[in-house]
């Protein structure tokens, strides 16, 4: 289902910017942006969002898996549209001839 495979790319997301908060905080601190005191709260709450969405997501299917769901997802798709287009194209192609045959 959609709404699954947007959990899983919000998971994703959220891990990378979990990610990139740490060398972010560091350069704020050295900024004297942060305190070190805040630079460690920081570190220690994306570590935490971070590890958790991790395992979700490692327990719900990995990386790869999920992107290999979502690609044979659209495969599917584009067959089921292939199928439903030759069929409108049989379908307008008998009627036409049926138009043109009196009744």
């Amino acid at each position: 289902p959609l709404h699954v495979h947007s959990f899983m790319r919000f998971l994703r997301y959220g891990i990378i910017a979990s990610w990139l908060s740490f060398p972010t905080a560091t350069l704020l601190t050295v900024l004297g942006l942060l305190t070190p005191e805040q630079d460690t709260l920081v570190i220690t709450v994306c570590d935490i969002v971070a590890k958790g969405f991790t395992s979700v997501l490692l327990h719900s299917g990995c990386f790869a898996s999920t992107e290999m769901e979502e690609k044979i997802a659209r495969e599917n798709e584009l067959r089921e549209r292939d199928i439903t287009v030759k069929a409108l194209k049989v379908f307008t192609q008998s009627i036409g001839h049926d138009l043109r045959t009196p009744l």
